[in-house]
């Protein structure tokens, strides 16, 4: 399994082992002293080892042994391999990997969410979208600006269930893709509102 850990953030615990004993393989060892500079650590790019910024590691049970990661072992995003070998045990390997803070707040500590531009938007959902009536004025500007920009230039009175365009009214302009929405194809039926069609 892959420890996730957070970019540049201090006090996250890991745990190292099971460290065995070198000749026979199986028996644990519980009281080996380790020290930062025995953890050494791989970040994503690196060409050479670093060792732990500061700070050892410390026997939990049956030869498995705490760390404590700072927010310089956790400042580069990526993979991170955590190499461990002590005199009288054989070594161990942890695989980790260093999310973005809003990453791991969103996908492992749960108290953030993602965050989601939409930058590309089909032109078949645009025509879908246009498609509609347009009833209440809110309704456009509940649209992603990032994603139809200059969607609504300006809208008219507003009457009952519809809105009313005016001759200088310029309602659609410019879909996502820069293509224009011609005023000959934009329409009022008097009843349900305004739609339009793309050219």
């Amino acid at each position: 399994m892959t420890v996730k850990l957070r970019q540049s953030t201090a006090s996250q615990e890991i745990a190292l082992g099971v460290f065995v004993d070198a000749t026979d393989g199986f028996t644990a060892e519980t009281a080996l002293t380790i020290a930062n500079t025995d953890i050494k650590l791989w970040k994503m790019g690196a060409t050479t080892l670093a060792d732990k910024n500061s700070g050892g590691a410390t026997h939990i049970a049956g030869g498995i042994y705490y760390a404590t990661l700072d927010a310089t072992d956790t400042a580069t995003l990526g993979a991170m391999i955590i190499y461990c070998h002590v005199a009288g045990a054989r070594p161990i390997v942890l695989e980790c990997e260093v999310l973005a803070a809003v990453i791991y707040d969103s996908w492992i500590a749960g108290t953030d969410t993602f965050d989601v531009n939409v930058t590309t938007l089909a032109a078949a959902a645009i025509d879908s979208i246009l498609d509609e009536p347009i009833t209440e004025p809110s309704s456009i500007f509940a649209w992603a600006s990032g994603t139809l920009r200059n969607i609504v230039a300006h809208l008219g009175a507003l009457g009952s269930n519809k809105i009313t365009q005016t001759a200088t009214t310029q309602v659609l302009r410019n879909r996502a893709d820069g293509a224009n929405i011609a005023s000959s194809t934009v329409s009022d039926d008097g009843t349900t509102g305004i739609r339009g069609s793309l050219t």
